[in-house]
């Protein structure tokens, strides 16, 4: 339901370009910053979210979008509350704008984004009294996450408040595909590696505030 709704950034972005054909408007960057919590997809307990992004608008409907974006998270993890990993997303888009007043306007944006992961983590696991371990023991899982690349939509509007300085409020959602790699070191000392991927997506919802030149 939650992708079907973002597609309406599709369409909007379609939008912007026809609008677009009306004429071309002064040449304008945007530079703001943002705040907000994580909201869908797979995060885990979040302490909030803060970014950055800059933008430039070759029109009043058409520009190109960089952002940064960062945010800390906890997740269970083999039956324990161990798995911290902090994610930090630059994200390139295509941003469509359709001005609604001379103060606001709506907005619908597409892109990747490369997932800078920063996650270490491991669990220990009692080993039972066996023919391969006499005396048990304890194995170590550690679970190392990689970086890598997701695609992204999103929606928005924009509110001027005066002269050169807007408000704006933004729902992002990013689908991400994460990978890594299982290392699990016996009581013996053998260690057996394993790599592993799984659905990592995440929304943001940010509230922030641009200055327009």
């Amino acid at each position: 339901m939650k992708k079907s709704y973002l597609l309406l950034a599709l369409p909007l972005l379609a939008g912007a370009v026809a609008a677009d054909a009306a004429g071309p408007a002064p040449v304008q960057f945007r530079l703001g910053a943002q705040g907000g919590v994580t909201a869908g997809g797979n995060v885990g307990s979040s302490a909030g979210v803060w970014g950055l992004q800059g933008e430039y608008d070759f029109t009043s409907n058409f520009g190109l979008q960089a952002s940064f974006a960062t945010f800390n998270e906890t997740k269970n993890w083999a039956g324990q509350p161990r798995f911290k990993q902090s994610t930090s997303s630059l994200g390139f888009s295509l941003v469509g704008r359709l001005p609604v007043t001379d103060q606001f306007g709506l907005y619908g944006l597409a892109g990747f984004d490369y997932n800078m992961i920063d996650a270490d983590n491991s669990v220990s696991v009692a080993v039972p009294v066996s023919a391969a371990y006499p005396t048990g023991g304890t194995a170590r899982a550690t679970l190392k996450a990689d970086s890598g690349w997701g695609e992204h939509l999103g929606l928005g509007f924009n509110y001027r408040i005066v002269n050169n300085w807007e408000v704006f409020t933004e729902y992002r959602y990013t689908f991400f595909n994460q990978k890594g790699r299982v290392n699990l070191t016996m009581p013996n000392g053998s260690v057996t590696s394993t790599k592993v991927s799984g659905n990592n997506d995440f929304g943001t919802i940010m509230l922030g505030v641009n200055y327009t030149f």
